[in-house]
């Protein structure tokens, strides 16, 4: 992964958008998600619009991440993009995808009735083998039915994501949905069971060498949060700085804090 991130690097050090570009959008997922974050969102910062319309799947990856991080308008200008790209709405691939942006855009914006029709619609429009954007359009109905205070039908939406994940026995998105459900407990006040899921996450992200992936960071963030409510003031520390030690190098500055 550092080779990769040192070949964009000097890409985008010659002026060669293009080939830097090509580069982040064919490891868009695992680059900007798995990987980098904060680090490969400054490097798509870098690309010019000309240059990054021509990447669309590159463009709602960068969206995505933005939005997932709150940052609605950001995640707009990556909306728009594509939204304005010619052919857009004849390529039902990226159509679906452009969705479930909009979908978590709307969520953060407080537009839920907008984020519930916009997820209806990219189910609509992915394929069935377009299995980590379905998760993730679950995951975004999950985040809405959050806002509403609706945690049963949090943790439906984050069930489904979950099957379909360890269908295709893809274990990010399975520390993702199980997240979701750590903190539809824990808001819920069952903190026995938001600790019993959080310890199973982390357990899981051991075995199957995730544990820098910034989600497990999130995790641990959950459980210092639970920790604290039971007294488990060291153990709470702990947990805090395990969070910090994860998402500081690859989240904006003081996502844990």
């Amino acid at each position: 992964e550092r080779l990769i991130d040192e070949a964009i690097g000097y890409a985008l050090a010659g002026n060669d958008f293009d080939f830097a570009a090509s580069l982040m959008e064919a490891l868009s997922r695992e680059y900007v998600v798995e990987i980098w974050g904060n680090h490969a969102i400054k490097r798509g910062d870098e690309i010019p619009d000309a240059v990054l319309s021509r990447y669309p799947h590159l463009a709602l990856q960068i969206g995505m991440y933005h939005a997932e991080l709150g940052h609605a308008e950001r995640a707009q200008k990556y909306r728009l993009l594509v939204r304005t790209s010619p052919n857009v709405t004849e390529n039902t691939e990226l159509i679906g995808r452009l969705y479930t942006l909009e979908a978590l855009i709307a969520n953060r914006m407080n537009d839920l009735e907008q984020a519930y029709e916009a997820a209806d619609k990219a189910l609509q429009h992915l394929h069935d083998d377009q299995t980590a954007l379905r998760i993730t359009t679950h995951i975004v109905l999950g985040l809405t039915y959050d806002r509403h205070h609706l945690f049963e039908k949090v943790r439906e939406a984050s069930a489904k994501a979950l099957k379909i994940a360890i269908d295709t026995n893809d274990i990010t998105m399975i520390l993702i949905a199980r997240g979701q459900i750590i903190q539809s407990w824990l808001i819920e006040g069952h903190l026995y069971q938001a600790e019993a899921e959080s310890l199973a996450v982390i357990e899981l992200s051991k075995a199957e060498n995730r544990e820098y992936v910034p989600t497990v960071g999130i995790v641990f963030a959950l459980l210092a949060i639970v920790q604290f409510e039971m007294n488990q003031l060291d153990d709470a520390f702990h947990s805090a700085q395990r969070c910090i030690e994860i998402c500081d190098p690859v989240m904006p500055d003081g996502i844990c804090v």
